[in-house]
């Protein structure tokens, strides 16, 4: 019961994690839109700095191996922006304000691509990912608005960044270290089909993501002409029921139908909702798909990552790419908002979405028929392949699986086999504990042996 609860305190810790950094991020936009002004050459360079430290993360854990090394990378980072930060409030004539935002914005963004990192390993699997998700995301917003009279001076802006910054940094360095610090077991064995899977999931999240990046271009030049509209009002709160409308149908029989959810409420935008008249209308409006725009991106990346020969990269790519989406905007200032020509490349774009998804769903359904046809159908009589596809274990989790019931050896012995630490090993099986409803390794395997014989099947290899 112990471990049951250490388990689900850590899962509590990592969203809480998840949701401070968000509110830091949108504090630092904020902060840099005050510095450098909104749609400045200053503020796209500030963006594609933020993206660059996202990779700049992934590329640490890939080119440092040792844990000490990382830790003491992440910890550089994370001082180099409270540098910068305190530098923007006390900016001079060599390194002004606005030349500050840079290095902050790179450091800022390598934190969240270890954030991120961790979020994906940690929720991917989860039943509850998308509410998850969306209680992480929204809390930031009902802060940021109930702050905002505040955040006009700089100086409580820079201080309550500081504070973020040092509770992340702690949390992210010293709690989750094997995480962070350490490489968990492979996904799965990279078979031939396994690759091709993996590819056209790749492919199709993707395609998606630039679809719907350019709907999001759009759908920004619906109201950024308007004038007299305070983009940090009320309207900014209707990110909140977007994160939920996209977080719901994501637990829905696993996220089957989280594309189908996106789309609709992309077609609802082209429906003309946001052409009614009302600048603050369609600020909502925005905001709602803004909502689910990033719910989408967060989670589709967070369920793909850990497939991955490099889930540091993945698991922050969505956030990465999205914020190039202001370069993107640039080219449609010159269409006419709310004009025929809009409407018709919003039409394209989410008929291409309906093209990719209904090839992806045919292809499925070929695919199922073509495994019944040819008998491998049969495996279902495995019953360690039923057991833990009953439980939802992850290829990876099945490995361990497998070892703990081939063998009595210690957990040394167990996480020397499998080319991890205790530690990680640990994390593996309390999820096998959670997921079966058990309490300790004698359980687990009793639990299985139980099955087993309900179920009169064998065990597999």
């Amino acid at each position: 019961m112990k471990q049951i609860w250490t388990m689900k305190r850590g899962k509590a810790l990592y969203a809480v994690i998840f949701s401070l950094y968000m509110f830091e991020f949108q504090l630092f936009s904020y902060l840099e839109g005050s510095v450098n002004g909104v749609l400045s050459q200053g503020h796209y360079i500030t963006y594609a700095l933020l993206s660059a430290g996202f990779i700049l993360f992934g590329a640490s854990r890939i080119l440092i191996r040792g844990e000490k090394g990382r830790q003491l990378f992440l910890i550089i980072m994370n001082t180099l922006f409270a540098l910068a930060v305190l530098g923007i409030l006390f900016p001079t004539d060599l390194l002004p304000a606005y030349v500050l935002t840079y290095p902050a914005a790179l450091t800022l963004g390598c934190l969240g691509g270890a954030v991120y990192y961790f979020a994906a390993l940690e929720f991917h699997m989860s039943k509850r990912a998308g509410v998850i998700m969306g209680i992480c995301a929204s809390v930031p917003y009902i802060f940021q608005f109930i702050m905002t009279p505040f955040l006009h001076g700089r100086f409580f802006n820079v201080v309550l960044l500081l504070l973020l910054t040092g509770a992340i940094a702690y949390f992210v360095i010293a709690h989750p270290k094997d995480y962070i610090l350490q490489n968990p077991l492979p996904y799965s064995e990279e078979t031939e089909e396994y690759r091709k899977d993996l590819f056209r999931d790749k492919y199709h999240v993707l395609s998606v993501f630039f679809l719907t990046m350019l709907l999001g271009v759009c759908m920004e030049q619906s109201w950024s002409g308007a004038s007299g509209v305070d983009m940090y009002g009320w309207q900014r709160l209707c990110a909140i029921p977007g994160y939920f409308f996209i977080g719901v149908f994501a637990d829905h029989k696993k996220h089957k139908h989280m594309d189908i959810a996106m789309l609709c409420s992309y077609a609802f935008f082209l429906l003309g909702v946001y052409d009614s008249g009302s600048c603050g209308l369609s600020l909502a409006v925005f905001y709602f798909l803004a909502g689910v725009y990033t719910g989408y991106l967060n989670l589709a990346f967070w369920f793909l990552a850990p497939r991955t020969r490099h889930p540091e990269i993945w698991a922050g790519l969505g956030r990465t790419l999205s914020l190039f989406e202001g370069v993107i905007g640039i080219g449609f200032y010159h269409v006419q908002r709310g004009g025929l020509i809009e409407r018709l490349i919003i039409g394209v774009i989410i008929l291409c979405m309906f093209i990719l998804l209904y090839r992806e769903r045919t292809k499925a359904v070929d695919e199922a028929s073509v495994s019944k046809d040819t008998g491998e159908a049969e495996d279902i009589f495995d019953h360690f392949g039923d057991f833990c596809d009953l439980h939802g274990y992850t290829p990876r989790e099945r490995d361990v699986m497998n070892l703990l019931l081939r063998s009595d050896e210690s957990m040394k012995n167990i996480s020397a086999a499998l080319g991890i630490s205790e530690r990680m090993l640990y994390r593996y099986m309390n999820s096998l504990y959670e997921k079966t409803g058990t309490e300790n390794r004698a359980g687990l395997v009793k639990k299985y042996y139980e099955e087993r014989s309900a179920g009169n099947g064998s065990i597999g290899s």
